[in-house]
């Protein structure tokens, strides 16, 4: 009898009621989860427990609630893999999350590794600028057609704000740009691996010292070094945000640039600051005489360990960020966005080459040995760009179902068969041997 009551429940609900009320439970559940946390920790306190094994438990718990989180979104892109040029990059950085999330937890449990678990996990955080910046130049289609759109830009958008003009001419609009903005990014992520090994090598010979700003130490030198790259990575992704910007409003880009800033830029400085307080705790105690502490934990440990323990929490905010900001429905044509409204939406069977075109990063090392090679960044895959031709903005609306000749396992074989067919006849009725660039733009663009 329950049964039937359920079913019947089930058949005269609307869609949208099960939906909602789904939400309604889950955040109910993430909630009563973290009250758990801190409930169980205020426990621990009152019975004495050790401060940092209670920092370990209470860690462990937001992790283990960042995971399910994180990876229902990336399972949701894999088995929605309508546009793999655009979510390839989009799923690269869903990763940061859980990986910064874990990462950090293990810094925290196994101290006496936090440095390479921290080495690891800024490394990521340059291969997601990377990510982003090329993320963005999906969305505006390939490269041929976004120096098109850049050309048509005022050339008062290449001059660079003081102070960068004293060291920087104007970039002009179009080829030499792009070219730029990438060089900005990929030198962070040649930098920041290449600080890695520095890193170790500094800690091996015991003259890194992380924490101490003395002159004598490593850490003062890597931190400067990190900030000027870092620095300029981001302001190579904003000149491109802004130039861009009006392009980029239907994929609503600031809440995706804020997520990605939000968690790159904001825990590496609030990774200065802590340690920033923690070296002035210690010269404070060393002019007033004091002794060094006889705990396990020195300074320079509970500044890594606040730090890592605060990342731990932020990512689970973050997480919740991603689900908004990267959701897969942006890359969902409208005829299936209305099918997926209703939940009736095919998943495809395709996720394992979905990973594996996920977590190959393939344009990072071409295009990184093309700068090493002296070569331009800004080309269109061997194509002249004054041989291009692009497509009228009428003609954009079936692109969201293709994304460079790469076919949405969603469309059935007689439409693809007749989409082909037309673009031949497109090819065969120009004289000059164009090039019909397949951009998946929306049709607002």
């Amino acid at each position: 009898m329950l049964n039937n009551i359920i079913r019947r429940c089930w058949c005269y609900c609307p869609q949208g009621c099960w939906s909602k009320t789904r939400m309604i439970l889950t955040i109910l559940a993430f909630m009563s989860a973290i009250i758990a946390i801190i409930m169980y920790s205020i426990d621990l306190y009152k019975h004495g427990r050790k401060k940092h094994l209670i920092g370990w438990t209470s860690s462990a718990g937001f992790v283990i609630l960042t995971f399910p989180i994180s990876l229902k979104l990336i399972f949701d892109h894999f088995t929605h893999w309508n546009q793999p040029k655009i979510q390839k990059y989009v799923v690269r950085i869903i990763w940061m999350v859980p990986l910064y999330s874990i990462e950090s937890w293990m810094a925290l449990r196994f101290k006496a590794w936090a440095l390479h678990f921290e080495t690891i996990r800024e490394c990521y955080e340059a291969y997601v600028i990377f990510s982003f910046l090329y993320y963005l130049i999906a969305l505006l289609g390939d490269e041929a057609q976004l120096i098109s759109i850049l050309k048509e830009k005022p050339e008062d958008l290449g001059h660079h704000k003081f102070p960068v003009n004293l060291c920087m001419s104007p970039w002009i609009m179009g080829h030499e740009l792009l070219h730029k903005c990438k060089v900005g990014v990929l030198q962070y992520v040649v930098i920041k691996n290449l600080l890695a090994i520095a890193i170790f090598m500094l800690v091996s010979f015991n003259v890194y010292d992380e924490g101490s700003f003395r002159l004598d130490r490593g850490y003062l030198y890597v931190c400067v070094i990190t900030n000027i790259s870092q620095l300029w990575a981001l302001y190579s992704l904003i000149l491109f945000y802004i130039v861009t910007k009006d392009e980029l409003t239907p994929w609503r880009p600031l809440g995706k640039f804020l997520c990605v800033k939000g968690v790159v830029f904001f825990t590496f400085f609030q990774s200065i600051l802590i340690n920033v307080a923690a070296s002035l705790t210690r010269n404070l105690r060393e002019i007033q005489g004091g002794e060094d502490t006889k705990d396990s934990w020195t300074e320079s440990e509970i500044a890594k360990g606040l730090q890592d323990y605060l990342i731990c929490i932020e990512m689970f905010i973050f997480a919740i960020a991603f689900n908004f900001a990267f959701t897969h429905k942006d890359y969902l044509s409208n005829k299936f966005r209305e099918i997926h409204e209703k939940e009736e939406e095919r998943k495809s069977p395709f996720i394992f080459s979905a990973f594996l075109q996920s977590s190959v990063p393939d344009e990072m090392f071409s295009d990184i040995r093309r700068v090493a090679k002296g070569q331009e960044l800004a080309t269109a895959s061997g194509t002249p760009l004054q041989n291009m031709r692009f497509k009228s903005k009428d003609s954009m609306e079936d692109d969201i179902e293709t994304t460079h000749g790469e076919t949405s396992p969603f469309i059935n074989n007689n439409s693809n068969s007749n989409s082909n067919n037309n673009n031949n006849n497109r090819l065969e009725n120009n004289s000059d041997d164009t090039f019909v660039s397949t951009s998946p733009m929306k049709n607002e663009l």
